[in-house]
């Protein structure tokens, strides 16, 4: 049991429209990982398309932090943050 399973079985439910089930399993790996920059993203993710926007900016803060060279990560960060504005 790795973290990175557990990102790979939530990114695949995810793009299945699983949600719930997919942030079960991404919250798993930060379990396992609490550094992991991309599933902190994925997470993040996941949440805000559920509209959790306040747990969703946490993480997405976290994986801005965790690896501030992914544009995605900023894109999609910063994008939340017009959203609540």
């Amino acid at each position: 049991e790795t973290a990175d399973v557990h990102n790979v079985l939530g990114i695949a439910l995810a793009s299945r429209g699983l949600l719930p089930q997919a942030i079960v399993e991404f919250r798993h790996a930060l379990a396992l990982d609490a550094d992991a920059a991309t599933t902190h993203w994925h997470l993040g993710v996941a949440l805000a398309s559920t509209g959790a926007n306040d747990e969703a900016l946490v993480h997405l803060r976290r994986a801005a932090e965790l690896d501030p060279t992914n544009a995605a990560i900023q894109n999609d960060l910063q994008v939340l943050q017009q959203q609540r504005r």
